[in-house]
């Protein structure tokens, strides 16, 4: 494909990639690293003080030394090629398990793929223009996506198919999305500080 690239997505153990083209081709890559071991000669190197020395004599072979290097390669094996969109992909993202594909499209729809057949399971419409940043609840089981768009607007949807939310009050384009951290992290974290608050007044406590 010599068309430019629109938008890649890489999977959470790297061994994926995603690459969409300006032709409307969407193609998922299979990363494979391999790793050999090989033999290396090197020259010994010699003291300052024995060059002189050497000067003044013959040169004889300069001794070697084997040593072994770790060389690794990587090779990329392409497992499909499809049309995602009826317009150029703007950008992609994955699920925190890496299962699920969505796609934003310049055609004013996202879209979501399993990364195992490669069939779109969800189509999402709503924006008034090119949906311009997708992102997935970073919560593994919370299956909620978020899109953007160049209509100022940015959407969240669940997976049956239906839009949760729809916030306003951007005055161009939402170009990028980075979704809150789970709310079971921050509980915890804030149950923590709450229980250190609780340590410093019983220790001022006992000071007294």
């Amino acid at each position: 494909d010599s068309e430019p690239v629109t938008a890649i997505a890489a999977g959470p153990c790297g061994t994926r990639v995603y690459a969409a083209s300006r032709s409307l081709a969407l193609r998922a890559w299979r990363l494979t690293t391999t790793v050999t071991t090989v033999e290396v000669e090197e020259e010994e190197e010699e003291d300052d003080d024995d060059e002189d020395e050497d000067n003044e004599e013959e040169a004889s072979e300069t001794p070697k030394l084997r040593k072994t290097k770790t060389v690794s390669a990587t090779t990329a094996e392409c497992l499909r090629v499809w049309k995602a969109h009826k317009a150029p992909v703007v950008a992609m993202a994955l699920d925190p398990s890496g299962g699920l594909l969505a796609t934003a499209g310049a055609d004013r729809s996202a879209r979501v793929f399993d990364t195992d057949a490669f069939f779109c399971t969800h189509a999402f419409h709503g924006h008034a223009g090119v949906v311009t940043a997708v992102a997935f609840h970073p919560h593994p089981k919370v299956l909620v996506l978020f899109t953007a768009g160049d209509d100022g607007t940015v959407r969240g949807w669940d997976l049956e198919g239906s839009c949760l939310a729809v916030l306003r009050g951007h005055g161009s384009a939402v170009t990028a999305l980075v979704p809150a951290p789970p709310l079971e992290v921050e509980a915890e974290e804030g149950e923590g500080e709450d229980e250190r608050k609780k340590k410093n007044k019983n220790n001022k406590g006992s000071k007294k």
